[in-house]
């Protein structure tokens, strides 16, 4: 029984730490400015460095704010998907509960 409570603990602990490492991506995404996804031909085809971690691509957009603001498109999707699924499964199967078997009557 102790082993069972301790498996439950570790994964309720793992799913929160997982909602939260999402939450921070989704609210760092929330956070980048327009200015920092447009790029500047000056800065174009950098390699990585302190001031862009995973470089510049050849538009001179830093490689990691695209990144990042990516990912939170990706989570809105899922996020979104998910929700629906969960709102019209039930919904749907519950009506589709109440029509009879043969389909005729």
């Amino acid at each position: 029984m102790r082993a069972l409570a301790n498996r439950r603990a570790r994964v309720l602990a793992l799913a929160i730490l997982l909602a939260a490492v999402l939450a921070g991506v989704y609210a760092l995404g929330l956070l980048i400015p327009e200015e920092a996804i447009a790029g500047s031909y000056l800065q174009a085809g950098q390699a990585p460095s302190l001031s862009h971690p995973f470089g510049t691509d050849a538009s001179g957009r830093d490689v990691l704010v695209r990144v990042i603001y990516g990912a939170r498109v990706s989570l809105t999707v899922g996020v979104v998907a998910t929700l629906m699924t969960w709102v019209i499964y039930p919904a749907l199967e519950q009506l589709l509960s109440k029509v009879p078997r043969d389909g005729m009557n």
